[in-house]
C-alpha cells in the first residue's frame, strides 16, 4: 500500500474549524487565508498569459491521443523552471474551432449561448494556470482528434491510456513530476479510473459532479430515463455518437446548443489536418452502428410495448448486470467497482457536487467508502456552473477556484496551507429562495447532530395528512395513473439548468400527504424514506415522490424527489457502506420473481429520495407527491384504460416518510 501523506502539514487549526465557514472578511492583499472558498497568500498569480501546444502523444499499444498544452507565461515568455501539471481528460472535446478559426477551450473563453463554450472555459482552470500550473487537455481513446476505436468508458484501454499520459506528462523536462487531475461529469469519472491504475506520478485528483454508482446516482429504483419518441436528441448516447465522437456539429447546430460551424481542431503541424481527415472518415463507418446500439441497449427506441402488457408500458435493461458494454449503464463501467483499487492506492481526492445535481448522493458515498486522504463539498448548484442565478454561479466558480488550488497547492506544490486541517465535509443548506443558503461542516456523513423520525400518511375527512402518530384506523386513497404527470423539462436529470415549476397542476395528478402548519423552523440534511402500502390494477408501475414546501399562498416548491419500479422494490444489504439506507435488488433473476401487483393485497415499497439539505421556514407547511410518472424524464406510453393505483395507510400499514431532521 502506497501512502501520499505529506511529510508535515500546517498548525492552522485554530483557523480551520467550524469558523472555516464563516463569511469571508477582507483581509490585506499579503495575508495568508486558506479556509473554505477563500484562498490566498500562500501562492502568487505569477503569470498573466500562456502558450499552447497541441500535439499527439502515443500510448502503449501505438494510438496515438491528441493532447493540448498550456504552459503559463509572463509577458510572453514562457515558465522556465518545472511546475505540476493538471490533466483533464475531457470527453466533450479538448477544445472547440469555430468557423473563423478561434480555439476555445477551459482557458480560453468563447459565447456562453453555445453549449460548447459552456463545456469548455471553466475560470479555476485559468486561475491555477496564473498561479503555477501547466493544464493538460486530452480527448480520449475515439473520441475527438485522437486515434483508436472507443472499447467502452472506464475499460481497460481507457484506463491505461490515463496511466500512459501522466506518466508521460510526469517525466517532460518542464514538469515538476507531479501531476492532478481535476474536472466535472465525464471528466470526474475518468479520474477514477485512472487513480485505479495507481500511475506513480498522479499525487491527487479532483472530480466534481461525478458519479458513484450508476444504478443509486440515475437509475435508483429502476426507473431509467426514456425520451419522448420526438425529443431523441436529448439522450447522452445520442449525443456522444453523433456529435462528439464523429469531431463536428449535427446538421441541426441549435439543436445541441453548439455555434453553427463547430469543428474538432486538429493538432499543430503541417500534417494536422490531414490526419485529423483521414481519423474523422475512418471512425464515420462506424458512428451509425454504435448508435444504433447505444439506443437498443438504453431503451431509447420509439418503439413501444404491446400494450397488453399494462405491467411494465415498456421493457428496459437496467438490471444490475445488464447494458454492460454500454455508455453510461454497465455494470463493468460502474466507477464503484474500483473501490479496491481507489482504497489501495489511497491517491488524495476532493470531491465536489451539488445538492441538485444528477447524482447527489455520490459526493457522500465517496466520502463514506474513500479510505484514503479525502474532502468532500456539496454546493447549491446543479451539474456545473450555469444556473440561472449569479450568486449560485458565482459561489460555484469561487469555491471551485479556490478549493482547488488549496488541494493541488498542498499535495502537487507541497505548500503547508493546511487543505487538510478541519472538518472534512462542507455542505450548504437551501432556502426557499434558492439564491440563499448557509454553510454547515461536519465530518462525516450523516451530520452528527441528525436524527431520523417518522411521520406517517393518514386520511382526515377529505384531506389527506401526515404527522408523527401512526394512524389506528386503515384508510386508502386511489389515482388513476396519469403518464402526463411531470416534474418539469428542467429537472436535475436533464443536467441543464436545473428550475422546477410550482407544482399544484402535477400534485393533482396523483395523491398528495400535506403536514400542518411548522410552528419553528424545521431542517432536513440527508436522505428521506418513503415507505407505500399500494394496490393497483396494473401488475407494475413506476411510482414517483417529491417532497415540497408549501407557502403560505398555498403553492407548492419542490425539494427533491425519488423513484421506485415495484418490480424493483425487494431489498438487500448494500455492497458499500451506504447510511442504512433502503437498497433494491435488482438483479434481473430477482426483479423476475418479484410477485407482480395487484387489487386486493397491499404490497410496500420503501425507498430513499435524493438526499439533500433544506430548511422549511416557521409557518410553511410539508408535502409528500405520489403520482405515477415523470414525462419528461421517463417516457410511458398511455394505456387504456389507465392504472388505478390505491396507497393504504394506518393501521399496520405504515405509509409515511421518514425524515434526517438537523437537531442543532
Amino acid at each position: 500500500m502506497r501512502y501520499r501523506f505529506m511529510i508535515a502539514v500546517a498548525a492552522l487549526a485554530g483557523l480551520l474549524n467550524i469558523a472555516w465557514l464563516a463569511p469571508a472578511i477582507t483581509v490585506e492583499a499579503k495575508a495568508k487565508v486558506s479556509r473554505f472558498g477563500e484562498y490566498s497568500g500562500y501562492s502568487e498569480r505569477r503569470f498573466d498569459g500562456f502558450e499552447r501546444q497541441s500535439l499527439y502523444v502515443p500510448m502503449r499499444d501505438g494510438v496515438r491521443l491528441a493532447v493540448d498544452l498550456y504552459h503559463p507565461t509572463k509577458d510572453d515568455k514562457r515558465a522556465s523552471e518545472k511546475l505540476p501539471v493538471v490533466l483533464v481528460k475531457h470527453g466533450y472535446w479538448r477544445a472547440n474551432q469555430t468557423a473563423d478559426g478561434t480555439i476555445t477551450s477551459l482557458i480560453t473563453p468563447g459565447n456562453p449561448k453555445h453549449l460548447g463554450s459552456v463545456l469548455q472555459y471553466m475560470s479555476a482552470y485559468r486561475d491555477l494556470l496564473e498561479h503555477g500550473y501547466v493544464i493538460a487537455i486530452a480527448d480520449p481513446r475515439g473520441y475527438g482528434a485522437s486515434f483508436g476505436n472507443l472499447t467502452g468508458f472506464m475499460s481497460l484501454h481507457y484506463n491505461r491510456d490515463s496511466y500512459d499520459l501522466i506518466e508521460w506528462l510526469g517525466s517532460q523536462g518542464w514538469s515538476s513530476g507531479n501531476v492532478g487531475m481535476m474536472g466535472p461529469s465525464y471528466m470526474a469519472n475518468a479520474q477514477i479510473g485512472a487513480a485505479s491504475e495507481d500511475p506513480p506520478s498522479l499525487k491527487a485528483i479532483f472530480p466534481e459532479v461525478g458519479a458513484f454508482d450508476w444504478s443509486e446516482d440515475i437509475l435508483h429504483g429502476g426507473v431509467s430515463m426514456v425520451d419522448r419518441p420526438d425529443e431523441r436528441w436529448r439522450s447522452p448516447g445520442r449525443y456522444i455518437m453523433e456529435t462528439l465522437r464523429a469531431g463536428k456539429i449535427p446538421d441541426d447546430p441549435e439543436q445541441f446548443g453548439l455555434g453553427a460551424g463547430t469543428r474538432i481542431p486538429p493538432v499543430d503541424g503541417p500534417d494536422g489536418e490531414r490526419l485529423l481527415a483521414e481519423l474523422l472518415a475512418e471512425r464515420a463507418k462506424t458512428l451509425e452502428a454504435d448508435a444504433a446500439a447505444y439506443d437498443q441497449a438504453a431503451g431509447a427506441s420509439a418503439a413501444t410495448d404491446d400494450a397488453s402488457d399494462a405491467a411494465a408500458y415498456r421493457s428496459e435493461c437496467f438490471y444490475v448486470a445488464s447494458c454492460a458494454n454500454h455508455q453510461f449503464t454497465g455494470h463493468t463501467v460502474n466507477m464503484k467497482d474500483y473501490l479496491p483499487q481507489l482504497n489501495q492506492a489511497q491517491i488524495p481526492t476532493y470531491t465536489l457536487s451539488g445538492w441538485r445535481d444528477i447524482t447527489p448522493l455520490a459526493p457522500l458515498l465517496w466520502h463514506e467508502n474513500l479510505r484514503g486522504p479525502h474532502k468532500t463539498s456539496i454546493g447549491p448548484w446543479g451539474h456545473g456552473p450555469n444556473p440561472s442565478h449569479q450568486n449560485i454561479r458565482e459561489s460555484w466558480r469561487r469555491v471551485e477556484s479556490a478549493e482547488a488550488r488549496r488541494w493541488f497547492d498542498y499535495w502537487l506544490k507541497g505548500i503547508e496551507n493546511g487543505v487538510m486541517d478541519g472538518p472534512s465535509m462542507a455542505y450548504a443548506v437551501l432556502q426557499h429562495d434558492p439564491g440563499k443558503w448557509t454553510w454547515r461542516a461536519t465530518e462525516s456523513w450523516p451530520d452528527q447532530n441528525v436524527n431520523r423520525r417518522p411521520f406517517y400518511f393518514s386520511k382526515q375527512g377529505d384531506d389527506l395528512a401526515f404527522g408523527t402518530k401512526q394512524p389506528r384506523r386503515t384508510s386508502e386513497v386511489s389515482f388513476d395513473v396519469d403518464v402526463t404527470a411531470t416534474l418539469g423539462k428542467q429537472n436535475r436529470y436533464m443536467m441543464r439548468d436545473v428550475t422546477y415549476p410550482e407544482m399544484s397542476e402535477n400534485n393533482s395528478k396523483g395523491a398528495f400527504y400535506t403536514s400542518a402548519p411548522l410552528g419553528e423552523d424545521l431542517t432536513i440534511a440527508g436522505a428521506p424514506v418513503v415507505t407505500l402500502n399500494v394496490k393497483s390494477t396494473a401488475p407494475d408501475g413506476e411510482f414517483h415522490v417529491s417532497l415540497q414546501r408549501v407557502d403560505a399562498d398555498g403553492l407548492s416548491h419542490f425539494i427533491t424527489e425519488g423513484k421506485l419500479k415495484a418490480s424493483h422494490r425487494v431489498l438487500r444489504e448494500a455492497p458499500y457502506e451506504f447510511f442504512g439506507l433502503p437498497w433494491q435488488d435488482r438483479r434481473e433473476k430477482v426483479v423476475k420473481a418479484t410477485p407482480p401487483l395487484d387489487n386486493k393485497t397491499p404490497a410496500e415499497l420503501k425507498f430513499r429520495l435524493q438526499p439533500t439539505a433544506f430548511t422549511f421556514e416557521k409557518g410553511s407547511r410539508l408535502r409528500v407527491a405520489i403520482v405515477g410518472a415523470d414525462a419528461d424524464f421517463s417516457y410511458q406510453e398511455p394505456v387504456d384504460p389507465a392504472p388505478v393505483v390505491t396507497i393504504v395507510s394506518g393501521g399496520k400499514y405504515t405509509s409515511g416518510v421518514e425524515l434526517p431532521i438537523l437537531e442543532d
